[in-house]
């Protein structure tokens, strides 16, 4: 694990936000249940995957089973949806 915030366990919402459990947080609790603001853009650096928000760039760690389930490689389909070049 990194010092940068960390999302676990996370999905995409319709909204475009991420909805997952925090690490490393500077202002919350290990663990916590918690949603960003909306996605700028998703990218993969050195095998890492970021999600950027207005304000945040978040780690993102395993994706939640029934949501990866429904793309062929979750991290590199999500990263492909919220590219610059598509938001």
């Amino acid at each position: 694990m990194t010092n940068r915030p960390m999302i676990e366990n996370w999905h995409v919402t319709k909204e475009k936000k991420i909805f997952g459990y925090v690490f490393n947080h500077p202002t919350l609790a290990n663990g916590k249940p918690m949603v960003t603001s909306t996605i700028q853009h998703v990218e993969i650096e050195n095998g890492v995957t970021f999600a950027y928000t207005a304000n945040s760039k978040y780690e993102l760690g395993e994706a939640n089973a029934q949501y990866a389930a429904q793309f062929e490689n979750c991290h590199d389909d999500v990263a492909k949806l919220f590219s610059k070049e598509m938001v």
